[in-house]
């Protein structure tokens, strides 16, 4: 058997233990199991053919933020940690020019420093939303506030080790009723759980 699995969003992805913020009270979690055995136990991830075929439909055209490569690449299919956004969204596009102001910025100070012309007073860079999604491995609160609030179209993926695999996180309804039709006429199952702690361990 094949299943997803939603749950609603953990105090183990983000920053903040709190979880009644009305933002944090959209978000939900969706993970998926394959090889389910008749107890519940199975591994996680979206590697199976079905798995894969519901991202391939289900999903748009996106773009990828990587934290660790520090850049932005067009995606089909989602795949891997980090935050995704639609494409062609105005909002977007502001983001990423902040980002080549604040590393043209930063090359500049970097090359002053070098040569000895740097002045104490410099006004330190400060680091533009992209670069600011993740503390600690885990997802800044007030980054996701800043996405909701600007109606930014985006998920992201979190890679929990011990639960989950690769857990989309949502906080747009209209992807959950997307994901539950595909699964409907796919015979795939879709469970909804109250919490992480549910899942069982793989």
């Amino acid at each position: 058997m094949e299943r997803l699995i939603e749950f609603p969003l953990a105090s183990e992805y983000i920053t903040s233990t709190q979880l009644t913020s009305p933002v944090l009270a959209q978000g939900y979690c969706v993970c998926y199991q394959h090889d389910v055995n008749e107890y519940g136990y199975g591994p996680y991830g979206f590697r199976s053919e079905a798995a894969k075929n519901l991202i391939s439909n289900v999903f748009e055209q996106m773009e990828f933020w990587c934290e660790h490569r520090g850049k932005m690449f067009n995606s089909r299919i989602p795949n891997g940690a980090g935050v995704y956004f639609y494409q062609d969204q105005l909002y977007v596009t502001k983001l990423e020019n902040d980002l080549a102001k604040h590393q043209r910025k930063v090359a500049l100070h970097a090359l002053r420093d070098r040569y000895g012309r740097s002045s104490p007073n410099e006004s330190a860079c400060e680091k533009p939303l992209l670069l600011s999604v993740y503390e600690n491995g885990k997802i800044r609160v007030d980054a996701i506030s800043v996405l909701i609030k600007e109606d930014c179209a985006f998920f992201l993926i979190y890679h929990d080790l011990n639960l989950g695999g690769d857990v989309f996180i949502f906080f747009d309804p209209s992807i959950r009723d997307k994901i539950k039709n595909y699964s409907k006429h796919n015979h795939i199952n879709y469970a909804v759980v109250d919490s992480i702690d549910m899942l069982n361990d793989w």
